[in-house]
């Protein structure tokens, strides 16, 4: 009742000082209220620092060592006596350790994925741990959290720990509008699905970042290594998404998916030059050479980006019937970067081609008269100087990239 009447008194009190007064008081028990509160919450994230310390320094190479053991040894076979080796383990270091669940489950977690990235080969040992320590449920309720950085956290490890009875709660956030998470979430259920991995190719809206078209490349190769990869020709043919098909046609040709070259084929009248230009680069990859008459025919009326690709294709292509094509295509051309492509290709075509190369050379070599003084050069010398200097960048051997 005392300390009630002392309040309600002060507050009488500072009612009787001017405003400005009251103001500055207001502030004052502000700055003093966050100032305990920054103590407090530095002094937590200092001891939880500790603790992290702790475990890396002297738990964390003890509990990887038993999981080795258990994986590569078949050291204990009960999750009961799992569970109770990782327990003595972390009891016998750290009381704070001992308290703290989340940072026991986190080092376990932590410590099974290096193991499964340093050694590749899979073993059903690793789910004897899981189960001992019921680490896919603690991940499960990292899904429940408010925060973005927990849900993508737990997208990632239950990929990392190939935890694949949990694919169902992952292509929940394949459709998330968090795109970092959407993202993350369509390369785990890619890698731990076994039913219907790709599924989410129907629902890719939008452009792929760079980024992840880096990463779900990575997880198609690891596929075709193990499970084997469907025809992305079935996505490329009915996507209306062009991001979506553009990284498909990259990963038909890296992975040779000459099956997809009648789907391919369609998307060649696309009004997008991007993608048509794309199409037209997998089709030469893919050797479709029942396309190099069309590509040759159309090169005239094509974007200087098509026709940068019409050109590399037929270099892809190889087929000894175009040459005279190039040779023509690069007396007409006006921009020296076509020109550049169109001279490598005849370079490196086959035999037929660098006699060709060097045939163009020498007669622009007996065009050019290097007694000439620079302000004696008219456009046309000078567009032969041009020509003359992209053959030798070309031919010189020493020069990788091109």
């Amino acid at each position: 009742m005392d300390f009630i009447n002392w309040l309600y008194s002060l507050k009488l009190t500072i009612g009787s000082f001017p405003f400005i007064i009251q103001v500055s008081i207001v502030f004052i028990c502000l700055s003093l209220f966050m100032s305990v509160f920054l103590v407090i919450y530095l002094t937590i994230i200092r001891n939880t620092n500790k603790i992290k310390e702790k475990l890396q320094d002297n738990i964390a190479p003890k509990v990887s060592q038993l999981f080795m053991e258990i994986i590569h040894n078949n050291y204990l076979e009960k999750e009961q006596e799992v569970k109770e080796k990782f327990e003595e383990i972390i009891d016998s270091d750290h009381k704070k350790v001992r308290k703290n669940k989340k940072y026991k489950h986190d080092l376990a977690i932590e410590s099974l994925i290096k193991i499964r990235q340093n050694y590749k080969e899979e073993s059903d040992r690793y789910s004897l741990i899981i189960r001992a320590l019921n680490i896919e449920k603690y991940i499960g309720t990292k899904f429940s959290k408010l925060t973005y950085g927990a849900k993508k956290k737990a997208i990632l490890e239950l990929a990392e720990l190939g935890l694949s009875s949990s694919d169902s709660r992952v292509l929940s956030y394949t459709y998330s509008s968090n795109n970092e998470i959407q993202t993350e979430a369509r390369l785990s259920y890619l890698s731990l699905s076994r039913n219907d991995p790709y599924r989410f190719f129907d629902e890719i809206k939008g452009e792929m970042s760079s980024w992840s078209q880096i990463k779900l490349m990575n997880l198609l190769i690891e596929q075709s290594n193990t499970e084997g990869l469907p025809n992305f020709g079935k996505w490329i043919g009915y996507s209306k998404n062009d991001s979506l098909v553009i990284f498909l046609l990259k990963a038909a040709t890296y992975f040779d998916q000459k099956k997809a070259i009648g789907t391919i084929r369609e998307k060649i009248r696309s009004d997008n030059h991007i993608l048509r230009s794309e199409v037209i680069t997998a089709l030469g990859k893919l050797k479709d050479f029942e396309i190099e008459d069309h590509l040759k025919n159309t090169y005239q009326n094509e974007s200087d980006l098509c026709q940068v690709s019409i050109i590399k294709a037929i270099g892809y292509l190889g087929s000894g019937k175009s040459l005279e094509f190039l040779k023509q295509s690069f007396y007409e051309a006006t921009s020296l970067d076509i020109k550049k492509v169109i001279a490598t290709v005849i370079f490196d075509y086959d035999t037929d081609g660098k006699m060709l190369f060097f045939e163009m050379k020498s007669k622009i070599e007996n065009k050019v008269d290097f007694s000439q003084k620079p302000l004696e050069i008219n456009s046309y010398k000078e567009n032969l100087y041009f020509n003359l200097q992209l053959f030798k960048h070309i031919e010189n051997d020493l020069i990788l990239y091109k």
